[in-house]
């Protein structure tokens, strides 16, 4: 039997590979539901989705097929196939990421006139990327080529070489300026594939899919428990040690958590891989972002955008710096997500690493002024959004922080993701043995930077092939 330690999308996705080579597997979990950060929660009637803002993946290929064996989707999931990846207001109007690129490139020259040469050529790359065909080699190199050159760039360089304001809210609207280029480029041509969509029922409905897709395999999951050690005998990895005091044995042990969990609570730090100790080090190359997220509730029938859009508005001080933009989501298309004639808007402000840890600071030394704080920027937010979209009727829902992640799931400063891919290093794949202790294998995000569903899925993969190896 192989104990994996950590229900989310990684440990559900390696139990399942395990089981179906033939494994007997116990998923332990600390947290009463399964699938970690792929989860949502419901406030007065109104589901607020945690984590798919969309899903690479929902047509064909690799990824499609995964989803499949996951259960993360099924052959009857219905898919939200929006008109536009997402849409920016500005000065001279606004700028849609279209499906068809041509209607792209067109609102582009009616919104930038002469200024939209810079904004056009980046469509163009991303429409190359996205073509099915040239299967040849050459073909292949000229995507690759043409996509590899926004690597070293991150969105603010970006953003500041489209010399006009709007294509340069355009570019960092929808991921924070400090994520590289190469990630919206890669999004948006797979969405120009039809193959980066929404599955309905959110979150919660998919994780439900992968948690039922792991019993029905005949998995053991064991919810609601907590793991205090790792036990390992003759530098081998043996089972582990509930705080409950109960042991399990296993002939391996997966652990599918955060790392500086891993190591450091159920384990000495000292065990921690060197290559995967040296990526915390660097913290530039390999930055960690949070967020503020906050739920709103509006009708439906005067909803004043739709999909997820930018928006500029009066400055807002947040985290040490002014925004003048904020992005939303709302979620019409969730006909169960809201009452009868409602439905839930939802806003994220990135927090950097001393932003996010000063969030969990607050909420540890001083509740009341943790709660105080979050009301504030709820109103703050909520008054700016009302003055764009002239409308009175958002009303706070939900406000969660960095410290809410890290108090439910003990992510290092309450990041939800794992290190962002800034341009200014190369991902770092980390292989999921951990050196001077066998049968002892490492899954997570956290291993496979820059995390995120497809991520979490590969590497409980690997240390499920990993683990059949060895046992």
């Amino acid at each position: 039997m192989v104990i994996i330690v950590g229900g989310g999308v990684s440990g559900l996705a390696a139990g399942i590979r395990l089981l179906r080579g033939g494994e007997a597997v116990t998923v332990i979990e600390m947290c009463h539901a399964a699938g970690g950060n792929l989860c949502g929660w419901v406030r007065d009637g109104y589901t607020i989705d945690n984590c798919i803002h969309w899903l690479t993946g929902t047509t064909d290929g690799e990824l499609r097929k995964i989803w499949e064996e996951t259960g993360i989707l099924s052959g009857d999931t219905g898919i939200h196939r929006p008109e536009y990846l997402y849409r920016s207001y500005g000065a001279g109007g606004h700028i849609s990421f279209y499906r068809d690129p041509e209607r792209t490139r067109d609102e582009a020259r009616a919104a930038l006139g002469r200024a939209s040469a810079p904004f056009m050529k980046f469509i163009d790359s991303c429409e190359r990327c996205a073509e099915d065909g040239g299967t040849g080699f050459s073909s292949r190199a000229r995507r690759m080529l043409s996509a590899a050159r926004y690597a070293p760039r991150d969105l603010s360089s970006l953003a500041a070489s489209m010399k006009n304001p709007l294509a340069g809210a355009a570019m960092t609207d929808l991921l924070t300026g400090e994520y590289s280029s190469l990630g919206l480029h890669m999004l948006y041509s797979a969405f120009i594939r039809g193959n980066a969509d929404i599955p309905l029922g959110g979150s919660v409905a998919a994780a439900e899919r992968m948690k039922n897709r792991f019993l029905s395999l005949g998995g053991t999951l064991r919810l609601g428990e907590t793991v205090e050690t790792v036990i390992i005998s003759n530098s081998a990895a043996r089972g582990v040690r509930l705080t409950s005091g109960e042991e399990i044995r296993g002939d391996g042990v997966i652990l599918a958590l955060d790392p500086r969990v891993a190591f450091g609570r159920l384990l000495p730090g000292t065990l921690m891989p060197e290559k995967l100790a040296g990526i915390y080090t660097r913290p530039t190359a390999y930055p960690v972002f949070s967020a503020v997220q906050i739920a709103f509730s509006h009708p439906t029938d005067t909803l004043p955008f739709r999909g997820i859009c930018g928006v500029p508005v009066r400055p807002l001080a947040f985290g040490g710096r002014v925004l003048r933009r904020l992005t939303v989501r709302e979620f019409s298309y969730e006909k169960d997500f809201a009452p009868p004639g409602q439905t839930v808007l939802q806003c994220m402000l990135f927090t950097h690493a001393g932003e996010s840890r000063a969030w969990i600071d607050l909420r540890r030394d001083d509740p009341g002024l943790y709660r105080l704080k979050k009301r504030d920027i709820s109103s703050a937010v909520a008054d700016r959004l009302s003055e764009y979209f002239g409308t009175d009727a958002l009303g706070v829902l939900d406000v969660w922080t960095p410290a809410t992640y890290n108090r439910y799931f003990g992510s290092h400063l309450g990041a939800f993701m794992s290190f962002a891919l800034t341009g200014h290093a190369i991902p770092r794949k980390i292989e999921p043995a951990v050196p001077g202790v066998r049968r002892l294998l490492l899954a997570g995000q956290w291993t496979t930077p820059p995390g995120g569903l497809p991520s979490a899925v590969y590497s409980g993969y690997a240390a499920a092939d990993a683990a059949l190896d060895l046992i």
